[in-house]
């Protein structure tokens, strides 16, 4: 069945899967399959095509030549559903597969972990069939692959896919069928997933934050982080009790697999005690106390846990979430974001090319930009222009925009960014002035550790 139509990106080697692919991303794959039969050698070369289109919908057509069976002129769609709570699940159909008419096929797939299990049915010469795969998140460089489907011949496949960089992949696979309609066969893949179509403004960018495009919003950077200590509960709170439209939080990863929310990395400058959080428990490190140091009245503020900051996001707010750690993060962020019910107001951000495209990938529905620093002339001290590269970078890694030390931004620069359908924030702004210059550049969030405040100086 692989060289009918269901062995792309949003499949595994056998079956399709819920995956679809976002608005205007296309993949390209040349598929070579072949296997003994009771007449010889089969052998079949498949192009495939499919594109996203908007509404979780895919479209794709496949034709295929094959010297056994002849030509095939297969098209295909397929229509996903995903919540953040639910498993994803999707509808499709293909047309003119030959042999077997235009089959259908409902399928959902569970996260756990960084496994996925796939549970689906197909319905084609007027039988039911059953489908059942396994495999890791796609984001992920190497992805083991195994799946089943019932019928005469009993498909079993096992396989691996490896991405490239730039969205290349390659996918070898095992086929194994107990009738000689299933020959044992074996199938390989060489494919590229990439942008082919933009909207004009990010895909992922929520409908409110894209209709408050003409006014700049205001980032409480690590909350109301003048007035209250870091990256804790009280200045998560005093944020949101005076009105900030946005909150940003960092976090990393404890050794027991939790996520707190904090700057560095060791946890000295804020608690005394200098800890790695990476290398420690969150049982210990809600120990400390990362309060005090602002003031008596904030002793015994603990490093909050992300799930009590996403708990206090109110009903229009939207909290940026910068991962200061590596990808290992990414599994249990996702996790944590779905079971929370809050992944529709949460925007992703990290310096780390490799974190945030791994993010991306994974969560494809969440905003996700790339914070980047200037770079200083050795001698002068000044800051350098921002390379236009960065804009082709961010478009090649499928992300929604750039988060940008505000300094060295430029009309020009920030012109091009809009220009592509890309988000522009910048950081971090204290002063009134420089706050109104980022404005009449265009950028559509600014973060502050005076959010308030500035609020009321640059109305």
């Amino acid at each position: 069945m692989c060289g009918s139509a269901w062995c792309a990106p949003t499949t595994l080697n056998i079956i399709p899967t819920s995956d679809v692919l976002p608005h205007g991303e296309a993949n390209i794959a040349v598929q070579l399959s072949g296997g003994p039969i009771s007449s010889g050698y089969s052998f079949l070369n498949l192009f495939q095509t499919q594109i996203g289109v908007g509404g979780n919908l895919e479209f794709g057509f496949d034709p295929s030549l094959g010297p056994n069976k002849g030509n095939i002129w297969n098209a295909k769609y397929r229509l996903c559903w995903e919540t953040s709570r639910s498993p994803a699940l999707a509808m499709g159909a293909f047309a003119n597969v030959p042999g077997v008419g235009n089959p259908v096929y409902a399928i959902g797939h569970k996260r756990m972990g960084q496994s996925r299990l796939h549970l689906g049915a197909m319905y084609m010469i007027g039988s039911a069939y059953a489908m059942a795969g396994w495999d890791i998140w796609p984001g992920s460089y190497i992805v083991p692959q195994v799946d089943y489907m019932s019928g005469s011949g009993n498909y079993v496949s096992i396989g691996v896919l490896v991405n490239f960089p730039n969205g290349l992949a390659m996918n070898a696979a095992q086929l194994m069928g107990n009738s000689s309609s299933a020959p044992n066969s074996y199938l390989v893949l060489v494919e590229w997933t990439g942008q082919v179509l933009r909207e004009s403004a990010s895909k992922h960018i929520t409908d409110k934050e894209h209709n408050r495009r003409h006014k700049m919003i205001l980032l409480a950077h690590r909350g109301e982080s003048y007035i209250a200590p870091e990256n804790t509960l009280a200045a998560f709170k005093l944020a949101w009790e005076k009105g900030a439209d946005a909150v940003e939080l960092d976090c990393h990863l404890s050794c027991d697999n939790k996520i707190l929310v904090m700057h560095d990395a060791k946890t000295g400058r804020t608690a005394g005690t200098d800890l790695v959080i990476k290398d420690t428990d969150s049982a210990a490190l809600r120990k400390l106390d990362v309060g005090k140091w602002k003031g008596e009245q904030y002793a015994g503020e603990k490093i909050p846990f992300l799930a009590e900051a996403l708990d206090l996001i109110p009903l229009a707010g939207r909290l940026l979430v910068e991962i200061k750690c590596g990808p290992e993060i990414v599994p249990f962020l996702r996790d944590l974001l779905d079971k929370s019910g809050k992944r529709s107001q949460v925007t992703i951000i990290s310096f780390s090319l490799d974190v945030v495209s791994a993010s991306k990938k994974m969560m494809p529905d969440v905003p996700h930009y790339w914070l980047r620093s200037p770079v200083k002339d050795a001698d002068t001290g000044q800051y350098q222009p921002y390379d236009p590269k960065l804009i082709q970078t961010v478009l090649d890694n499928h992300l929604d925009g750039l988060d940008l030390q505000y300094a060295p931004l430029t009309k020009q620069f920030a012109d091009a960014i809009k220009a592509k359908g890309l988000a522009l924030w910048s950081w971090t702004v204290n002063d009134p002035a420089e706050a109104k210059r980022q404005m009449e550049l265009g950028v559509d969030g600014l973060g502050t550790d005076r959010c308030a405040w500035l609020k009321e100086q640059i109305k």
